[in-house]
């Protein structure tokens, strides 16, 4: 009996946990303060879902930014801003934000929010010195990255200047390649021309040798003719003495 009534109240103080927005807010903050980020989280979701305010969704913001987790904590600390019932809530939560946004590096919205905590609340020294550490890394990262394009744009004119002094060498190579091919083809050109004139020079003195031997011929021709011409003029000659003897 005593088992089950300990069972009874044990399970009853749960429920009362899991609706008590009070309780469950309580709970986180034990869990907070041991430094227990993400059982707090947890617990500060909860109470929030329970009960929807500032003082849930500031703390939740606060469990995500000591977890690193700095995009959703500013999420929750923008949320915060506009539950808040007070100027000091307001100011607290653009504070948060300031600082969220400037362990991003994005050191113009950090700015932007650290200047919203100052309107309502221009005494606060820490914002005030956050703010100008912000100005400050505001403009040494614009320098870096004015810097960064100018090396961009050197590096890119460099490459174009590469490119095309490539492409003038290539076209400079083309340019030589085609007047050597040229200049090859005129060289073999005039080669078969000499060729050419060689070849008609030999015709030319075979020709002449051929006319020479043919005249040789026809001068032997003439002295045959000759002397069978003398032989029968010798021969009439006798026979024309024998005639008158008779």
């Amino acid at each position: 009996m005593k088992k089950l009534f300990l069972f009874c109240i044990l399970h009853y103080g749960l429920v009362l946990l899991a609706q008590d927005p009070a309780l469950l807010s309580k709970k986180a903050d034990q869990f907070y303060r041991d430094s227990q980020f993400v059982e707090a989280e947890e617990f500060y979701r909860k109470a929030d879902h329970a009960k929807p305010e500032f003082k849930n969704k500031f703390n939740l913001g606060n469990s995500l930014y000591n977890q690193n987790r700095l995009a959703e904590a500013a999420k929750s600390y923008e949320e915060s801003a506009q539950r808040a019932q007070s100027k000091e809530q307001i100011a607290k939560s653009y504070y948060n934000l300031g600082n969220s946004y400037f362990h991003q590096k994005e050191f113009k919205k950090s700015e932007e929010a650290y200047k919203e905590s100052l309107k309502l609340n221009s005494n606060d020294l820490d914002a005030k010195r956050n703010l100008a550490l912000a100005k400050k890394m505001k403009q040494i990262q614009q320098e870096q990255q004015q810097k960064q394009q100018q090396q961009q744009q050197q590096q890119q004119q460099q490459q174009q200047q590469e490119q095309q002094q490539q492409q003038e060498e290539g076209q400079q190579q083309e340019k030589q390649q085609e007047q050597n091919k040229q200049m090859q083809q005129q060289g073999q050109q005039q080669q078969k021309e000499q060729k050419e004139e060689e070849k008609q020079v030999g015709n030319s003195k075979e020709d002449k040798l051929s006319k020479e031997q043919a005249k040789d011929i026809l001068n032997q021709v003439d002295n045959k003719d000759k002397n069978v011409r003398d032989r029968l003029q010798k021969s009439n000659s006798r026979s024309s003495k024998k005639a008158k003897d008779w």
